[in-house]
């Protein structure tokens, strides 16, 4: 529901790279777009005690409140 209905919330936007949350009541998608040519890595400290599932089965790890990922070039992730 959170990625229909939810509030729309930027955590991290550049120009080859795009990353939001969907946030409806108490459930939370997060979103990934890595748009680059080259891997990249993103740590995102809001939400992160929220997600326990990968939709595109990319590995991320939540340490201390802080959720890592890491995607190759040309790829996104969504994460529950």
């Amino acid at each position: 529901m959170a990625l229909i209905y939810g509030d729309y919330i930027p955590l991290d936007v550049t120009d080859q790279t795009f990353v939001y949350a969907r946030k409806y009541f108490d459930e939370v998608a997060l979103v990934f777009i890595n748009n680059s040519n080259e891997e990249k890595t993103f740590e995102v400290n809001r939400f992160a005690e929220n997600v326990v599932l990968s939709l595109f089965n990319h590995d991320f790890d939540v340490n201390n409140g802080v959720l890592t990922i890491t995607l190759p070039p040309f790829s996104s992730e969504v994460l529950f």
